[in-house]
């Protein structure tokens, strides 16, 4: 359907058919970060321990 009397907009893009670049960039990015902090002598226990209590919150406060 097309609408009467108004002009085709200049800046649209297709972006159908194209990667979803920034989701594997950002999983990464994120191994990346992980991989340094165990480099660097942290302990991976106490970090993914952290993790696990903010989701507990979050679970709790909803």
């Amino acid at each position: 359907m097309r609408w009467r009397g108004r002009e085709q907009s200049a800046n649209v893009e297709d972006r159908r058919g194209m990667r979803p670049r920034a989701a594997v960039g950002g999983g990464m990015g994120i191994l990346g970060l992980i991989l340094l902090f165990v480099l660097a002598g942290g302990d991976l226990n106490k970090f993914l321990g952290l993790v696990q209590q903010q989701q507990q919150q979050q679970t709790a406060s909803a």
